[in-house]
């Protein structure tokens, strides 16, 4: 690229107005954004997204922070209430834009003239994507509704009970239902636009997060497995893709060394009289016990030394 060279991105010169609010949505803004799009999320005085400045304990900032950092690129225009002129500008925004998150309820689309007809009305082609929870039918529904409904938790449950006999079970940490819904928004809107600008026309399309699950994550934990095998690879079936604690807990180490070669290194830089075959070894807790061993001889320090000679999938987490 020459200095009189500007480096563009794929959605540079599109508008696209973010009405959602909480994690699918907003996510889906932010990737948008990151290819090149002005995003604009829009807000109501009355009504701003929850996560803004929910709490649901003093310390709690997660929502905070997903909101700051999911939305931290985009413009943020908030309407007032009873102003006109935010009102105006709003028809303004309408006007240019090319693509349309929509989360809002249908009976504040009609107070703002939000609706697919007054956009459709606007300009020559775009894309409007309404985004739901449950596809079929309306009910609130959260990704944990979806993901039990889906048979999606019971591998979760069962690692679970292993470790403990707890009374109740924790929920994954990662929002993984909520990404997948946020990836398929991104899809969705995408290719829509696509339509629309090939046919000169506005597309309107409806996204679930119900449908989103089945597209992305059933597939990976399909009825073929549901209630057949409890654990896998991904979920620390084998030994050879597991994380290990260091000397006194105060650390870990991430083993991902799958491909025999990476294998191979790992057992020679740790001095472990292990096959090949044994990194497969899943019902031999033999094995497990002497990598653990080995690592837990190691402290974060001299860990974090130990990995710079090495390039096998070896990762520390202190």
């Amino acid at each position: 690229m020459t200095n009189n060279q500007v480096q563009t991105r794929p959605l540079d010169g599109l508008t696209i107005l973010d009405f959602t609010t909480r994690l699918p949505g907003p996510m889906a803004g932010h990737m948008l954004e990151q290819l090149g799009a002005q995003v604009i999320k829009v807000e109501t005085e009355s009504h701003p997204d929850p996560f803004k400045s929910l709490k649901l304990a003093p310390e709690d900032k997660g929502f905070q922070s997903w909101y700051k950092n999911l939305n931290k690129d985009k413009d943020i225009f908030i309407i007032r209430k009873d102003s006109e002129e935010d009102k105006e500008k709003l028809a303004s925004l309408c006007k240019k834009a090319h693509m349309i998150l929509m989360g809002w309820p249908k009976k504040v689309q009609e107070i703002y003239g939000l609706g697919f007809e007054e956009f459709s009305e606007n300009s020559a082609w775009g894309s409007y994507l309404e985004i739901t929870a449950s596809h079929d039918h309306n009910r609130p529904m959260h990704d944990l509704n979806v993901m039990a409904e889906k048979g999606l938790l019971s591998l979760h449950i069962k690692q679970w009970e292993k470790r403990s006999k707890a009374k109740r079970i924790a929920p994954p940490f990662l929002p993984i239902a909520g990404v997948s819904f946020a990836t398929n928004i991104t899809q969705k809107v995408l290719a829509t636009a696509l339509k629309g600008l090939k046919d000169q026309l506005w597309v309107y399309e409806k996204v679930s997060l119900e449908e989103s699950i089945d597209a992305t994550l059933i597939p990976l934990y399909a009825a073929d497995l549901q209630g057949v095998q409890d654990t896998f690879l991904h979920s620390g079936r084998y030994p050879c893709y597991n994380i290990y604690p260091l000397k006194n807990h105060r650390g870990h180490l991430a083993v991902a060394c799958i491909e025999e070669k990476f294998w191979e290194d790992f057992t020679k830089a740790f001095q472990l009289e292990l096959t090949p075959e044994q990194r497969f070894s899943d019902q031999n807790e033999e094995v497990f016990g002497l990598i653990q061993n080995s690592i837990s001889q190691y402290s974060v320090e001299e860990m974090a030394q130990k990995l710079k000679d090495l390039n096998c999938c070896l990762s520390l987490i202190s």
